[in-house]
């Protein structure tokens, strides 16, 4: 208390403290049941943590961990978004820490690949010339 008082250091804060604030932030997102699962699945990691401690090894850290579970680097970077977000508002707006770590991002194919499911093909099909059909 000291320092901060005498010396104008900046309070330390909690990865959870940030949290807690941001969702009281963000209550009306339309995502914000995605962001709290986001949130629980990284804070075996940083839950702990004060935003200082929060580095660039640690969210690779998480994103490797998050791939390894399976899933799309799509998922990983909505995750990452989110984490993101958390720190760069407790940089920016909140003035919580010096600067914020810089969250890498994955590559993502550009265009979504979807296949047409079977009732949509005939249903193509029934609005298709003759001649057309056997082509599609």
């Amino acid at each position: 208390m000291w320092r901060i008082v005498q010396l104008g250091e900046k309070p330390r804060r909690t990865w959870k403290e940030a949290v807690v604030r941001w969702f009281r932030e963000n209550q009306d997102k339309k995502t914000i049941k995605d962001d709290v699962a986001y949130v629980k699945w990284v804070d075996p990691f940083i839950g702990e943590k004060f935003l200082d401690e929060v580095t660039r090894d640690k969210l690779d850290d998480i994103t490797y961990a998050k791939l390894d579970t399976g899933v799309k680097p799509a998922t990983v970077n909505r995750m990452m978004e989110v984490v993101r977000a958390i720190l760069n508002r407790a940089y920016r707006e909140w003035d919580w820490i010096d600067k914020a770590p810089y969250v890498r991002m994955l590559k993502e194919p550009k265009r979504r690949i979807r296949w047409l499911t079977s009732e949509e093909a005939k249903r193509i099909l029934s609005f298709l010339p003759d001649h057309l059909v056997a082509m599609v």
